[in-house]
């Protein structure tokens, strides 16, 4: 019979995979970034930029760590417009090789092929990381409405 040893710190583990996670997302879209693209990796035209969102929740969780008590929660609320801008780059730039789609949809009607690959990789990912790196069931927490919540310590809940 084989023994699961768990990671000993999940919740460190999980805000560096987030971390690097998204410094990864952030280099992929400055390598793919063109004049028309150029917006959405460092601002303008009326739109934050990659750079600038993910130096802000970086900054943030930073303080949070100083302070004492890391709040990976800060990362989590920027990953959301990180990827989005990642996104409309990838969109955009795989204009020349044939893609119309220009947004990325989660429906199964009317997808076509970018769509489609994105979510059948997700899913790859998604699986080999659940087999691979499995970690020990979350803590049960209540939150001041009387909610629960499951949670690692190393977030605002539940300091490490």
């Amino acid at each position: 019979m084989k023994t699961t040893r768990f990671p000993p710190h999940p919740g460190k583990i999980l805000t560096r995979s987030l971390q690097l996670g998204l410094s990864a997302t952030a280099y992929l879209a400055k390598t793919r970034t063109t004049k028309a693209t150029k917006h959405l990796y460092e601002g303008g035209k009326g739109c934050r930029g990659i750079r600038d969102i993910l130096k802000e929740g970086q900054e943030n969780y930073y303080n949070s760590k100083k302070e004492g008590r890391p709040d990976s929660s800060h990362l989590q609320i920027v990953e959301r417009n990180v990827r989005r801008s990642h996104h409309k780059i990838v969109l955009n730039t795989s204009v020349p090789y044939g893609n119309t789609e220009t947004k990325r949809k989660r429906r199964k009607e009317d997808r076509k092929y970018i769509n489609n690959l994105a979510d059948y990789y997700g899913a790859i990912i998604r699986t080999l990381g659940a087999e691979k790196f499995q970690f020990p069931p979350p803590m049960q927490t209540y939150t001041e409405d009387g909610k629960i919540r499951w949670v690692y310590p190393g977030n605002a809940r539940v300091p490490e």
